[in-house]
């Protein structure tokens, strides 16, 4: 499997969520957090297909890849990251159990 780059998740990503615009608010948070995984040199599409059996459905980006076949409406988990860290409160959704 190709490791995509943080372009082409969000290329996907950006065609689907047109099918589910009440998403839209909540797809481009998500969006600027999966752009921190790939900043500290991580890949997010591959973690999520590494741990896909694990993912919780209160996140978007793995239902619009297909990787989830559901999605609930809850927040998401917050956790500090290393790229965008504040020293106060974490910015960053953590994908359960990948993160």
């Amino acid at each position: 499997m190709k490791d995509w780059t943080f372009e082409e998740l969000k290329n996907t990503c950006d065609e689907e969520v047109k099918k589910y615009p009440h998403l839209e608010k909540k797809y481009k948070k998500e969006l600027s957090i999966a752009k921190r995984f790939y900043k500290n040199g991580r890949n997010l599409y591959q973690e999520l297909i590494d741990k896909k059996d694990k993912i919780d459905t209160r996140y978007i980006i793995p239902y619009l890849l297909k990787i989830t076949d559901t999605w609930i409406d809850k927040n998401p988990v917050y956790i500090q990251v290393s790229s965008g860290a504040s020293g106060g409160k974490a910015y960053a959704t953590r994908y359960r159990n990948i993160a």
